[in-house]
């Protein structure tokens, strides 16, 4: 009978606790943070991830945003395949541009400041930006970020300019936008946790369960 009593007790401490729980681990969390970072392991590996795993874990919102990212790398790759004339154009004046600086930077006295080359540098990236958005794909950066100087202006992702920026070059495969949909959801999902955990209701009642163990330590003898 005391055992049943304690048992009892410990129900009615715990029953907020363990129904928080059952919700947070039981069949409503659908997606299981354990698989998805058994997926980006594999990927880590260079061992394959399917379409259905992908399917089975993100669901099928989560196959979708493969497909339209996917859609849009390989529409990425078919623009880069041929460089345009504006393109080309842009890459004389941009060389015209460095090759004025050059100058300045060794003899500066007889030589005029580089400013307005690279100024006409920007206009022309905004024009092509502006008239040909899909060519924005050829470009290391915005023209919002560019400033009139070597270091400034945008550079075509083909240079091997020392300015060129590197974190927009690289092209995606498959494997890295699979990575990159499984990492975004788990920290979507780690961070949603972390913020159920930290509720107030979340922290009495892990305070209530504290409280629960500590009596049954004391009133348990065996």
């Amino acid at each position: 009978m005391f055992f049943i009593r304690v048992f009892a007790s410990a129900l009615r401490l715990s029953k907020t606790w363990l129904v928080w729980n059952i919700w947070e681990f039981g069949t409503m969390r659908e997606i299981s943070t354990a698989k998805i970072e058994k997926l980006i392991a594999k990927l880590d590996k260079n061992e394959a991830v399917s379409i259905r795993d992908l399917e089975n874990t993100l669901g099928i919102e989560g196959k979708k945003k493969y497909e339209e990212l996917w859609a849009k790398e390989k529409a990425r790759r078919e623009i880069l395949k041929h460089k345009p004339q504006v393109i080309k154009d842009y890459d004389e004046l941009i060389k015209q541009a460095d090759f004025a600086n050059n100058k300045y930077l060794k003899s500066k006295i007889n030589q005029p400041n580089p400013t307005k080359n690279y100024e006409a540098v920007i206009n022309l990236h905004r024009k092509i930006v502006n008239e040909y958005a899909t060519l924005a794909e050829w470009f290391d950066r915005l023209p919002s970020t560019t400033s009139a100087d070597a270091e400034g202006v945008a550079r075509l992702i083909t240079s091997r300019s020392e300015y060129k920026k590197i974190e927009n070059i690289k092209l995606a495969d498959k494997e890295d936008i699979k990575r990159g949909l499984l990492s975004d959801e788990l920290v979507r999902l780690k961070k949603e946790q972390e913020a159920r955990e930290n509720t107030p209701e979340a922290i009495a009642n892990k305070e209530k369960l504290k409280l629960m163990l500590a009596k049954l330590k004391t009133t348990t003898r065996f």
